[in-house]
Formats: C-alpha cells, sequence, structure tokens
C-alpha cells in the first residue's frame, strides 16, 4: 500500500465520526454506513489533491538552487499549525508574535524565495519582488560623489525604546487575572532567567502546574493520578514552550555580540516576569524599567532590541543606528557563511559569481564558461574528483539553476541601476569587497571594520535606500 493510500485510510477513519455528528446536527438523526461513505466521498477528493499538492510542495523545497534556510522556515510554520494549545485561545497575540518569531528568524531573501515558491506552487501571479544578492557577483562601476556623507552618531531613541517595552511588557498582563499572571511570570522566569538543563526546566514547570491545578480545583480533591494525567496533557505544549525560548535565548550568542547584551536580556526579563512590575502602574513600571537598564549603553540597547525582536532594525534606531545595524549584520551573514568554506571552494563560487554578473558577455557565452566553474567548485565541496561521465550528468542537473541564477543577476543589477547613481555605487563597493579574498579571511570585527570603511563615504539615507533595494 502507497503512502497516500495509507494517509487516507487513517484520514478517513478520523474523519468518518465528525462526518456523522455534522449529519445528526443538520439532519436531526444518524446517518447509516452507507451514507457515511457516499458523504466521505465528498471529502476524499480534496484530500487526494492535497496529497498532490503537498509532493509537488515538497518536490520545489528540494531543489537543489532552494536554501536550506527556506525549508527550515516551512517546517517552522508547520510546527506551528500542529501546535494544539495554539486554537481555541481567546488572546490571539501569542499566535500573531509566535508566528513572527518563526518568519522573523530569516532574512528577507529567504521570505522573499519562500513565498515566491509558495505563489508558484499554488499557480498564483505576483508582480517581481527584491531576490536574494547573495548569487550577485561585483564589477566596477564609475564611483559618483556628489554628496558628501552627513551622520547623526546617535544611534538609538532612547527614551522611546524603553517606555516602549515597557508598555509592551506591562500591557502583556491586561487580560490575565492577578493569579494568572503569577502563574505565567513563574514559568516564563524559568524558561528566560534560570539557567538550567531542559530536563530542569520541565521539572520546575512540572511543579508551578500542579501547584496551579490544585489552586482550579474549587476544593474537589485531585489524586496524584488525576494530577499526572493533567500533567501528560499539556507536557508536550511545555516542552514546545522550552524549545521557543531556547530559541530566542540563542540569538544572544550569535557572532559578535558581546556578553553584557546577553547580561541586559536577563535583567529585563528579571524586571518583566516580576511581581513588583505588575503591580507598579504604567509609569512607575516605565521608571522601573528604565531603571535596570540604566548601566548600560546606547549600543548595548540597540543590539538588545534587535536581538530581541530578531529583525534588522526597529523605529527606535536612529538612522544612523539603523546603518550600523545593517552593516554588523552583512558582516555577520558572509563571516558565518564563509565559515564552513575553504580558500579554494572560495575562489571558485567568487569567479563564478563574477562570470554569472558579466554583462559583456551574452547568456550563452557565460553557461559555456560556467559549466567548468561550476562542476570545480561542486569538486572541491564534496572534496570528490569526478569523472567525465558524472561531470557531465551533474552539469545536466544543475544548468538550469544555473541560467536562472544569471537572470536573477541580471535583473539585480538592473534594479540597482535603476536605484540611482550613488546607491548602485555602493552595492557595487560592496560586492567588490565581500567576494575579496582579504575580507574571506577577516576576522568578524575585522569584516565590520571594513564594511564601515566602504559605506564611509555614504549618507545613512543610501545606505538605507541599499538595503531596502536588496
Amino acid at each position: 500500500m502507497s503512502t497516500d493510500e495509507q494517509k487516507l485510510r487513517d484520514i478517513k477513519e478520523l474523519m468518518i465520526p465528525i462526518i456523522k455528528k455534522e449529519y445528526e446536527h443538520q439532519n436531526n438523526k444518524t446517518p447509516d454506513d452507507h451514507l457515511c461513505g457516499q458523504l466521505w466521498k465528498a471529502h476524499e477528493l480534496k484530500f487526494i489533491k492535497q496529497f498532490d499538492y503537498n509532493t509537488r510542495w515538497s518536490f520545489m523545497l528540494l531543489k537543489p538552487d532552494v536554501p536550506k534556510e527556506v525549508r527550515y522556515l516551512e517546517h517552522e510554520i508547520r510546527r506551528l499549525k500542529v501546535k494544539s494549545d495554539l486554537y481555541g485561545r481567546s488572546n490571539k497575540n501569542r499566535v500573531v508574535n509566535m508566528l513572527k518569531e518563526a518568519i522573523n528568524k530569516y532574512s528577507g531573501s529567504i521570505i522573499t524565495k519562500y513565498t515566491e515558491l509558495r505563489n508558484e506552487s499554488l499557480g498564483r501571479k505576483t508582480t517581481e519582488k527584491p531576490k536574494s544578492t547573495e548569487n550577485v557577483e561585483a564589477k566596477n562601476v564609475k564611483e559618483n560623489n556628489k554628496s558628501p556623507p552627513t551622520s547623526n552618531k546617535q544611534l538609538i531613541y532612547r527614551d522611546k525604546l524603553l517606555e516602549n517595552w515597557a508598555e509592551n511588557f506591562y500591557d502583556e498582563n491586561d487580560e490575565q487575572t492577578p493569579a494568572g499572571v503569577d502563574y505565567w511570570n513563574r514559568q516564563f522566569y524559568i524558561l528566560y532567567v534560570e539557567e538550567k538543563s531542559d530536563a530542569e526546566k520541565l521539572k520546575a514547570l512540572k511543579k508551578v502546574f500542579l501547584e496551579r491545578a490544585r489552586a482550579d480545583s474549587d476544593g474537589l480533591y485531585l489524586s496524584d493520578k488525576d494530577l499526572q494525567v493533567k500533567w501528560k496533557n499539556v507536557v508536550e505544549d511545555k516542552l514546545d514552550d522550552i524549545r521557543y525560548v531556547n530559541d530566542k535565548l540563542k540569538r544572544f550568542r550569535k557572532t559578535g555580540l558581546p556578553k553584557r547584551v546577553r547580561q541586559l536580556n536577563k535583567d529585563l526579563m528579571k524586571m518583566r516576569f516580576s511581581r513588583q512590575f505588575y503591580e507598579h502602574n504604567k509609569e512607575d513600571a516605565i521608571k522601573m524599567l528604565k531603571n535596570t537598564a540604566k548601566p548600560y549603553s546606547d549600543q548595548e540597547l540597540m543590539w538588545w532590541e534587535a536581538t530581541f525582536e530578531n529583525s534588522y532594525y526597529t523605529d527606535n534606531e536612529t538612522p544612523y543606528g539603523k546603518r550600523m545595524l545593517i552593516i554588523q549584520e552583512n558582516a555577520r551573514f558572509y563571516h558565518d557563511r564563509y565559515a564552513a568554506w575553504t580558500s579554494k571552494f572560495s575562489n571558485l563560487i567568487n569567479k563564478r559569481r563574477k562570470l554569472e554578473c558579466d554583462q559583456s558577455k551574452t547568456v550563452e557565452q557565460r553557461m559555456i564558461e560556467l559549466k567548468p566553474l561550476n562542476i570545480e567548485a561542486n569538486e572541491a565541496w564534496n572534496k570528490q574528483k569526478k569523472t567525465p561521465e558524472e561531470a557531465e550528468k551533474y552539469w545536466e542537473r544543475e544548468k538550469q539553476n544555473q541560467k536562472e541564477q544569471i537572470e536573477i543577476c541580471d535583473k539585480q543589477a538592473k534594479k540597482f541601476k535603476g536605484a540611482g547613481p550613488r546607491v548602485n555605487q555602493l552595492y557595487w563597493d560592496i560586492e567588490n569587497l565581500r567576494l575579496s579574498d582579504a575580507f574571506f579571511r577577516a576576522k568578524y570585527d575585522e569584516k565590520v571594520s571594513m564594511y564601515t570603511e566602504v559605506a564611509a563615504k555614504y549618507t545613512d539615507e543610501e545606505v538605507l535606500k541599499f538595503w531596502d533595494t536588496l
């Protein structure tokens, strides 16, 4: 029996009771088995079509040109779809926030690629979206320095940032009773603040849950067996909560982020989940958060917010602050990406990109020259030489993807040309930098310095426009 046939049989077993219940509700009588079979037929075709779509979608995700991050994003979304405690909740904010958290782990180019593939799989027509620059290679463009850079060195609007977060944290409790606030704060304190293993966290969460279960029993006696049944019903959700918060905390260990930013997050979470913060009025709660953040610099607060939000920047940063976050995130992205590359592989990839975007040559000329580069790069990555037959088979599989990369590169070049001469020049300056051997070999802090130096002759507005054009 095929996998889809087995799935269809399993789904039918689950659907028949639902079909019976719906029929009874609408007709005030119970359908016999024959009628249930007929009613199921109306649903069966929809599931078969869904299986076909799922297969097509899975194959699209497995295409060689689809970054693995796109598949990771799909996994995140699927995990949320089947998370039982997200259904039927009166407070929708948690659902929205969890979806935002899942999506915001990924760059704009990954989200764009995911959306494009979804639309393609569903047969939707869409207007063109910005593409990733990962496979776009640099070439020299005549420099234009008509307007000198101007920049205020202030990084954030400190009061605005702190007041916004104080209000966000304070308003989380609007729909909770005092007992409910205590219950959730005790759990989140364990998840965000206490440095324990996952097993220890789960044990602590169980203790809090069982205490709440007893308190909510309205005086009814609950045996240990009753309590264990209740815990068994929620333990998977608690494990999901542990994983969810662990993922958030992992961000504070990303490349180049100082330990003090982790400590700032810990201090803010201690305050956020404290009884004292809840008991304050909003004005005093704002003062409490400001006092908590007092020992930390604007730069540390800027890093904290971008990391906590998992965003490149927010409206609480000045244009100069956004500029610095863009530079640091670019440097971090390529530093982490290049960490798995050898020098030989890096040189081959860089040559490939230069050729991909060499618009002085036709697409056919580029494809001819790209063939041996693709084969050699694949051999370098796998550390295994191909036979002539294997090389030809590999190129047959790869050449359509390569042609699409050329098209992406040409569109990207056209897009930046339309963004104005200085933004276009900045784009090529950065491309030349990131594809240089010196940049590949540099440490993270050195990469940030190199980026900062290249961008120094451009205004904050030009750097932001460059980022928005990507």
